[in-house]
């Protein structure tokens, strides 16, 4: 129930992960939060939501949203772009974010950029036909919020992509792992970060993390720090990169000018995130390696229960949440063994 005096807060796309997360953090280590759950008109909303106190519909009158809560939060693509493009500046606590930074959404200028201040780009095209070889990574070629991504081992491929409008290729860096860069910046100064390396992710190539780890390399800072600074960012958001064993070196992937799917990892190993954006004092020790569980359900139960082995030291997250979506995991599992095999066997 709102209590006088409590801050109304409105969280967009409110059942993406790292509006939870946010939620969560809100729920647990504050008490000046009211937390509401906006959802955008035609879609289902559920009767509840851990960590929100309540749920409404956010009509297209942005200007009186603004005037019924102290603070509204986009949290993924879809959300910022619309928000900041119609606002121009969003704050958050100490933190503003400029309709500058809008421009890494197109990603194709932003390589153009980065590559032009000498951090590492894969090679890029905009039609296969330019593709000298393969594997090639393929992803939108301005963000849209979700959306294909993923690896063509060859062109016959192409015809399992749905919607192929709008997508560019782009040279397969040839390792496991992804390492994001999480920061806040004012005029292209950056304020604090963390490093998150993602041992795991789903989907594999190009999906959120599901185990992660934390790293420290001043490589990763100063590539960062050249691109923020170029951008003249102000904000928050990841930069991404792969390591390229072929350069012997960082490459750059995208900027996610939003809050970031693994977000929670940031809030746990860096307590100025939660302290600039929402005045919360986080002082619980630091927790440097976790799974998100319930995106491990994804991949079945196999890989459910190798990767729990295998990082059996890391911290589990929503754990509870994982076991009711379990079952669903083991049928996709199932069915991505079954079209593995037949595709062998063409």
């Amino acid at each position: 129930m709102e209590s006088l005096g409590m801050k109304k807060i409105l969280i967009l796309q409110p059942n993406n992960d790292q509006s939870v997360a946010i939620a969560k953090y809100l729920q647990k280590y504050s008490d000046q939060y009211y937390i509401v759950g906006g959802w955008d008109e035609d879609t289902p909303i559920p009767k509840r939501l851990p960590y929100y106190d309540e749920m409404i519909v956010v009509n297209s009158d942005r200007e009186q949203i603004s005037k019924n809560y102290d603070l509204v939060v986009p949290t993924g693509a879809k959300s910022t772009y619309r928000e900041v493009t119609q606002r121009g500046t969003i704050q958050i606590g100490n933190i503003k974010y400029d309709k500058a930074n809008l421009i890494v959404f197109d990603k194709v200028k932003t390589l153009e950029i980065v590559s032009g201040i000498g951090v590492p780009v894969p090679a890029t095209y905009s039609n296969l036909e330019e593709v000298p070889e393969y594997p090639v990574f393929y992803k939108q070629d301005f963000e849209r919020g979700g959306g294909a991504r993923g690896v063509l081992k060859d062109k016959t491929e192409l015809s399992k992509i749905s919607d192929k409008n709008g997508l560019i290729y782009q040279e397969f860096i040839n390792s496991p792992f992804t390492y994001g860069v999480a920061f806040l910046a004012h005029e292209g100064r950056m304020l604090t970060s963390f490093i998150q390396k993602e041992l795991l992710s789903y989907p594999r190539p190009g999906g959120s993390g599901v185990a992660l780890t934390t790293v420290d390399d001043p490589k990763l800072i100063e590539y960062a720090e050249r691109i923020i600074r170029r951008l003249n960012f102000s904000g928050w958001g990841l930069v991404e990169f792969k390591y390229c064993p072929k350069r012997d070196d960082y490459v750059f992937m995208e900027v996610n000018a939003k809050f970031w799917a693994s977000i929670e990892l940031a809030f746990m190993n860096n307590s100025t995130f939660l302290k600039e954006l929402f005045d919360i004092d986080y002082t619980a020790p630091k927790i440097p390696s976790v799974i998100f569980m319930d995106r491990l359900t994804k991949y079945g139960v196999v890989e459910y229960v190798q990767t729990t082995l295998k990082y059996k030291d890391f911290y589990k997250l929503n754990s509870l949440k994982s076991i009711s979506r379990l079952p669903l995991g083991c049928l996709r599992g199932i069915k991505r063994d079954l079209t593995g095999l037949k595709e062998k066997m063409a």
